[in-house]
């Protein structure tokens, strides 16, 4: 009597994500290749500027650096348009002399991180009591910036204009980690870390007298900056000197501890500019990330295994994948076909940037168990 074989059956033992969230909006980020870009990276040396190391580091040096290139003033505001998007422009307009405010140190150093490969964003942050004229009329809202540091497998907050960031616990924060601690009354547990050249307070205002600007920067720093996390949005475009207008929304805020400020329209702003969100991974974009899954080749019982890939690596080159306890290596797109042996195989899989930085790896434990005679 022939005997029957019973099929090969593949069992996934551990491991994932598998599969690549679904975002309900588009973000995007300026290229590195974009050739505004390449002549900023090219023209200021950004890469030996901030050198080598973990992420944050890099962008820590980039912030000290565009703090040194002028400092707080209202000279450069007021003109063209192109000079509040480009940062090329704006490097050009401070070494002649002119000074900028928070805003124009947001955007410089959001555009110098992408340059050299660093995912970053804009953000805007807002006092409470700022959605009607509340005596805080002068000084609701601040500029910063959020670089996604891979190390620490998040996003994290670096103010330019103050030259500072947070720490909680020891660990750098982002903005919504400030913003978190703010609302549930742990602000004491946020530590401003300042870094030289420190903020020199301006000596004139072209919108204010003498006495309101006293009160203005006394206020800014009367909570370390952290009052002003009370409200949190970001822009879903970064980098970009002319935003595509077609792609819809361009701003996110998060309401996940704070409602909306209900008077946006009082400053100039629109709402249909903005959408709302209360989920934290809708702020916080799950970053340099690979996902990975494995099956059997077109579904059929056998040795053969496919392991399919995909990201969330903004300046994506290429997969590299170890089978076993073999080295890392370049894959042609995002599909692997391999013969894999009995018994269990651990897979491991990274994106890689266009810099040859590697992001946040995947790892599959796999058990394929041969065909054997039925009993």
């Amino acid at each position: 009597m022939k005997k029957r074989l019973v099929p090969a059956q593949l069992h996934l033992l551990s491991g994932g994500p598998f599969e690549k969230p679904v975002f309900p909006f588009p973000f995007r980020f300026r290229p590195p290749s974009d050739p505004a870009a390449v002549a900023l990276r090219r023209k200021y040396r950004l890469q030996e500027i901030a050198g080598d190391g973990t992420d944050f580091a890099r962008a820590r040096r980039l912030k000290n650096w565009v703090r040194r290139q002028w400092n707080h003033g209202y000279s450069g505001e007021g003109e063209q348009e192109r000079t509040r998007q480009d940062a090329l422009e704006i490097l050009a307009r401070a070494r002649r002399g002119n000074d900028f405010s928070c805003w124009y140190y947001r955007r410089v150093f959001v555009q110098c991180c992408l340059a050299i490969g660093l995912p970053a964003r804009e953000v805007g942050v807002c006092r409470g009591r700022a959605d009607f004229p509340d005596g805080i009329e002068l000084n609701t809202a601040h500029a910063v910036a959020e670089v996604y540091c891979r190390e620490l497998g998040k996003w994290v907050m670096l103010d330019v204009d103050a030259n500072a960031f947070y720490t909680i616990a020891g660990v750098p924060a982002g903005v919504l980690d400030v913003h978190r601690a703010w609302h549930t009354r742990k602000a004491a547990t946020v530590k401003q870390v300042l870094d030289p050249p420190r903020f020199v307070y301006p000596t004139h205002s072209p919108f204010w007298d003498d006495r309101t600007m006293r009160k203005v920067w006394r206020d800014f720093t009367r909570h370390r900056t952290v009052d002003f996390y009370d409200h949190i949005f970001t822009h879903l475009l970064s980098g970009f000197p002319d935003p595509p207008r077609k792609i819809g929304q361009r701003c996110l805020w998060y309401v996940g501890q704070r409602s909306p400020l209900l008077a946006m329209n009082f400053y100039g702003n629109d709402l249909d500019r903005f959408l709302f969100v209360e989920d934290e991974a809708h702020f916080n974009w799950p970053l340099q990330r690979t996902f990975a899954l494995a099956s059997m080749k077109q579904g059929r019982p056998s040795n053969r295994i496919e392991l399919r890939l995909d990201h969330t690596m903004p300046f994506f080159d290429r997969f590299e994948v170890s089978v076993g306890r073999q080295p890392f290596r370049k894959i042609a797109g995002n599909r692997l076909v391999f013969d894999c042996p009995a018994g269990r195989t651990l897979l491991r899989a990274r994106c890689v940037d266009c810099f040859g930085r590697p992001g946040h790896e995947a790892t599959l434990e796999i058990e394929l168990k041969p065909a054997t005679p039925r009993k």
